[in-house]
């Protein structure tokens, strides 16, 4: 069970993906505000979280009443650019707030509620746009918390729950349909009565003393008692609390849809060794390359916040140490793997990754490009996601034909995955086969 004294994290999902609440602050101001990485951008949506906040058009200051300062400022890990399906995420924040229990940045917590939902006047959660791409941009999230033994809750409209369902979620994780937000903060641990302590700006905790005594004995009340002694919390992201880290412009960006198979296309694609920043690797005879580069974190920055995309990761091509061989990655630490495949013109191509030792997660799905679906011009890339701390060792094959997906393919595609050798000419397509080893 949850104890609750424990931290929890909160994170409002997006389409771009998630973005956590780090932390909330009264303040002498005359409206609330919303800011990225606890710095002096103000995002948006710091309009309506002030509706939100405000009596009479919002609710917080009348779920959560507190002495003056009359505003907040919240601070998100990532943009939260419009709509309102953040309302839900922040009334379950300030909940956690109100008692002391909301994870900041780096804090080691126990749970992670993932939220998204409109919260009207009466506290019934309203439905959303968009679950697709919001469940889509979760998933790398999600993957990464339950490997790391974390427990996620996550929380939609019950209007909702079945497009979370049929989104494809991590196996393990049910989408909880919340028909009201105080029902959402019991995902949290957080029961209604709990909501009589204030939030007060860090360094003033000894202004209102009586106050915090009021509010200590109306929480234990309510609470009952709890353990004074120290818990071993599991760390969900091994982050500093000190300075903010700057925001970084991501270095990997999405793969481009597929070329239409033209004369056209295949005439314009640029040549492959004109771009110097990658190392490519020649398939075969065919027109193409591989281009394998580590995932390492910007400085000053750590892998879980680049598993968050809070911080944009840098990718270093990996370099060919031998026949059959890449030289391996002895940067530290390494946040992922990205696999790049480019056509000169219209091929089939299959990739597979075989793991030796230690385990992965997808950042992103592969694409189905690069099962030999189909054929494509240009670039396919595919990224996954490592455990800190861990060695991880794989194979990766790469398969390429110029016709359609045939009987040898497939076989070949079979061969690879189980570790069998396989010809490196024959068979109607060209193989590339490659091991490698990232060194934690």
């Amino acid at each position: 069970g949850l104890s609750r004294m424990s931290k929890v994290r909160v994170v409002i999902a997006t389409t771009e993906g998630p973005a956590e609440i780090d932390r909330i602050t009264p303040e002498d101001a005359a409206q609330s505000v919303v800011c990225l990485r606890r710095s002096s951008q103000v995002l948006p949506i710091s309009t309506g979280y002030d509706a939100f906040v405000r009596r009479p058009s919002g609710v917080i200051d009348r779920e959560f009443p507190r002495a003056p300062p009359s505003a907040y400022r919240l601070d998100v890990s990532a943009p939260v650019t419009n709509g309102e399906s953040w309302q839900l995420g922040v009334f379950i924040a300030h909940a956690l707030a109100a008692v002391g229990r909301l994870a900041a940045s780096g804090e080691p917590c126990e749970r992670v509620i993932v939220a998204t939902g409109r919260v009207d006047n009466d506290l019934r959660v309203q439905p959303v746009d968009s679950i697709y791409q919001k469940a889509h941009a979760l998933r790398p999230l999600l993957d990464q918390l339950q490997m790391r033994g974390v427990v996620v809750r996550l929380v939609a409209p019950p209007d909702n729950q079945a497009e979370f369902e049929r989104a494809g979620l991590p196996r393990g994780i049910r989408p909880t349909a919340v028909d009201d937000a105080w029902a959402a903060c019991a995902e949290a641990g957080v029961a209604a009565a709990s909501s009589c302590r204030p939030i007060v700006r860090p360094g003033t905790e000894s202004v209102r003393p009586l106050q915090w005594a009021i509010g200590l004995v109306a929480l234990l009340l309510a609470c009952g008692a709890v353990a004074l002694a120290p818990e071993r919390w599991p760390v969900l992201f091994g982050l500093s609390s000190s300075a903010p880290v700057p925001p970084v412009a991501p270095a990997a960006t999405p793969a481009p849809p597929a070329v239409p198979i033209s004369e056209a296309a295949v005439a314009t694609t640029p040549a492959l060794a004109s771009d110097p920043s990658s190392s490519v690797l020649p398939i075969g005879g065919q027109p193409a390359t591989l281009a394998v580069a580590a995932l390492l974190p910007p400085a000053g920055a750590t892998c879980p916040q680049v598993h968050m995309g809070s911080s944009g990761a840098v990718a270093v091509p990996v370099e060919r140490s031998g026949v059959g061989t890449l030289a391996p990655v002895r940067q530290k630490p390494v946040c992922g793997l990205r696999f790049s495949v480019i056509a000169e013109k219209p091929l089939h191509v299959g990739v597979v990754l075989r793991v030796i030792s230690g385990r992965y997660v997808e950042s992103r799905r592969k694409p189905a490009l690069l099962d030999g679906t189909a054929a494509f011009i240009g670039t396919q890339s595919w990224e996954i996601s490592l455990p800190s701390g861990l060695a991880f060792a794989y194979s990766v094959t790469v398969l390429v034909a110029e016709s359609a997906l045939g009987d040898d393919l497939r076989l070949a595609l079979r061969l690879a995955a189980a570790g069998d050798e396989l010809p490196t000419t024959g068979g109607g397509f060209a193989v590339l086969r490659l091991k490698h080893e990232a060194v934690p």
